[in-house]
């Protein structure tokens, strides 16, 4: 009997702390959704700089105070963002700042449209994502994580090698 309360106070332990944190890989500590704007600053400063190999990009994100270092992710301690440097499933170098829009999915989709023209959809990069043209700084990649319908949409946005 007291192994299994145990193993019970485990599992809600856990589960408690999965949903503090968002469960999404955005946050360790403040929930508020980041502006879009502070997103695209974010962007700018951490992966645009650093493209194409992003060499350097661990060292701009804490330059830009994502100084919580946590399963190869960089989380602000005070906003609901973080960044991080990974490899796709087909092998393309990532960098993304990820955040939550305090909006659905339309609505990210609008303001993005609206800042950068209409996007072309890719499969080039696992989930499909959106590709915005922006000249000489290269392709902004939009990774939508967050579902129709929901009041505030996960996302990741940034720069990959080889879209």
């Amino acid at each position: 009997m007291g192994r299994s309360v145990n193993l019970g106070l485990l599992a809600a332990t856990l589960l408690l702390s999965a949903c503090g944190s968002g469960g999404d890989g955005i946050s360790r500590s403040g929930t508020d959704p980041v502006s879009l704007d502070r997103v695209i600053v974010l962007n700018d400063s951490i992966c645009g700089p650093t493209r194409p190999d992003f060499a350097g990009a661990k060292a701009r994100m804490v330059a830009e105070g994502l100084t919580v270092e946590e399963g190869g992710r960089n989380f602000s301690p005070t906003e609901a963002v973080s960044a991080a440097v990974t490899r796709t499933p087909e092998g393309r170098t990532f960098c993304a700042v990820s955040a939550r829009f305090p909006g659905n999915v339309y609505t990210l989709e609008q303001a993005m449209t609206e800042r950068f023209g209409a996007p072309r959809m890719t499969d080039r990069i696992t989930p499909p994502a959106r590709v915005y043209n922006l000249g000489a700084k290269g392709n902004l990649i939009l990774v939508i994580r967050g579902t129709p319908g929901r009041t505030v949409t996960a996302y990741d946005l940034g720069y990959a090698t080889g879209i």
